[in-house]
């Protein structure tokens, strides 16, 4: 059931940042936070990056381990307009909900944030890892 409990995190974590009007309108008043993102979107967006998911059970229930990257994209000189968007991101999903589709969100804590630029500096890149962990209800 890694499966489903990784699915579960993602859309969850997808409709918390949604949800959050200040982010919305800080990345243009569209749903840009993105699976994957659409070749050529445009920027900011963010997308849900890698998931590493291994199991944490106990002997009387079912639970999982999340690591999972958040993905912040801008076309702006400087990582400034990445950064903005990393702390209205860290400010909503500090306020989460603690449940999802099936599954109880027992813990998700930012744990690194690294900034980068890519296609010969025409891009930012700032990448959020989370940790999560996860039990089924």
């Amino acid at each position: 059931m890694i499966a489903l409990a990784t699915m579960a995190l993602r859309n969850g974590l997808r409709q918390i940042l949604l949800a959050d009007a200040n982010l919305v309108t800080r990345l243009g008043g569209s749903g840009k936070v993105y699976d994957e993102a659409p070749r050529n979107a445009d920027t900011p967006y963010i997308a849900l990056g890698d998931v590493r998911t291994s199991d944490w059970s106990a002997s009387d229930n079912a639970g999982c381990e999340h690591t999972l990257i958040l993905e912040v994209w801008s076309k702006h000189n400087g990582v400034a307009e990445c950064l903005e968007i990393a702390a209205l991101v860290e400010h909503a999903l500090a306020t989460h909900p603690d449940a999802l589709a099936g599954y109880n969100l027992v813990l998700l804590r930012h744990e690194s944030t690294e900034t980068s630029r890519r296609d010969r500096g025409r891009l930012s890149l700032c990448r959020m890892r989370y940790r999560a962990l996860t039990d089924d209800l």
